[in-house]
This record gives structure tokens, C-alpha cells and sequence, in this order.
């Protein structure tokens, strides 16, 4: 994938945490501007890294609870659950009095 490709897709605090892990001086409030700055000053391999990096930060809560709860999850409903966080009991609940 493309630098210009991964870092568009981050946010403005996402960008902001590459500028500083990669110890560049320019901090900008430009969202467009930033992602230049990045591609011109950290090559390549380096910012595939910190994107991996930013993404496991963004989804390390959700990770973390679908690890938890993953015995109780049907696999057709694991992409459900990764972005809602629903409790599985409530989800598979039912009620025999309605059945």
C-alpha cells in the first residue's frame, strides 16, 4: 500500500503521533499538509511501520474484547462484535416465554 494511501487514513491525532515518533519539528494543524511532511521527511518502510503501530492502537480495545468473549461468539458474528462490543449473552439471548 501506498504511504499517501495509509496516512490518509488516519486522524489528525494519529498523524500528530508519527510526526513525533519519527522527532520531526514541523507540527502543523493542516491534515494534508502533515501527511507531506511525513512522506517527504520518513521513508518508506518506516511509515508502514508506524501505521501498523497506529492501528494497533486504535483497535486495541476492540481486540482485547473480542479475545475475551471469543468462546461465546458464533464465527459468522465476529465482525459484528469487533465494532459494537455487544455482550454475546444478551445478543443469543432467548427468552422461552416469548419462543
Amino acid at each position: 500500500m501506498k504511504p499517501e494511501a495509509q496516512l490518509s487514513t488516519l486522524t489528525n491525532k494519529e498523524l500528530d503521533w508519527i510526526i513525533k515518533a519519527s522527532k520531526i519539528d514541523n507540527i502543523v494543524s493542516n491534515k494534508k499538509v502533515k501527511e507531506e511532511i511525513i512522506v517527504e521527511k520518513v521513508n518508506y518502510k518506516k511509515i508502514n511501520t508506524l501505521y501498523k503501530k497506529v492501528l494497533k492502537k486504535r483497535y486495541n480495545k476492540n481486540w482485547g474484547y473480542l479475545c475475551n468473549h471469543f468462546e461465546k461468539i458464533m464465527p459468522v458474528d465476529i465482525q459484528s462484535f469487533f465494532s459494537t462490543q455487544a455482550d454475546p449473552y444478551w445478543v443469543y439471548y432467548k427468552n422461552p416465554s416469548i419462543v
